[in-house]
């Protein structure tokens, strides 16, 4: 299960944290993840994908708090929102 961890959820993160300064100066501002139906909460999956689901649906939470946290920046310094 860490191994899947370190490939879904902390793998993406960590690169994207590193690519931050960089989007933030460049005209069009895009990372993009892959994510996946089986990273919904809501769903109901077998139990064959646990440990796939539970990191995708990480994957999901760090982007959708990537895009709050940047929504908050960006209305603070008086930039247009997305």
């Amino acid at each position: 299960m860490a191994f899947v961890y370190l490939t879904n959820a902390i793998g993406p993160a960590c690169v994207s944290q590193k690519f931050l300064p960089l989007d933030e100066r460049s005209v069009k501002r895009t990372i993009v993840n892959i994510s996946s139906t089986l990273g919904s909460v809501g769903a109901r999956h077998t139990e064959v994908y646990s440990s796939y689901s539970m990191t995708k649906a990480a994957l999901n939470m760090l982007v959708s708090v990537r895009v709050v946290h940047h929504h908050r920046t960006m209305s603070e310094v008086g930039s247009p929102l997305l």
